[in-house]
């Protein structure tokens, strides 16, 4: 949200600029300022992929881990020492 955000403040802004300097006559002036924003804009749109695509892993990751039951089984969330799982069986030897 926030580089959503910066993008249209920057697109303002340069507009902004730029009618300020239209009464000036100033044309070198304005073609520099419209440069130097899209290029900051290009920065901020690539930072704004980076999080989409960490995004789109992200989920990728969860789907993986944590796939969705299926309608044939029912699954119980119980703690891990609440039914623990029998241990290796030992004989014991009776000594002589």
């Amino acid at each position: 949200m926030v580089l959503k955000h910066q993008l249209s403040i920057l697109e303002d802004l340069t507009h902004a600029l730029c009618e300020e300097l239209k009464g000036n006559h100033n044309q070198q002036r304005q073609a520099e300022i419209k440069k130097r924003f899209r290029e900051q804009h290009k920065v901020v749109e690539v930072h704004l992929k980076d999080v989409e695509r960490m995004d789109k892993q992200v989920e990728g990751i969860n789907t993986s881990v944590n796939p969705a039951p299926s309608s044939n089984h029912s699954y119980t969330l119980t703690s891990p020492t609440a039914n623990p799982p029998p241990g290796p069986k030992t004989k014991t030897r009776k000594r002589i």
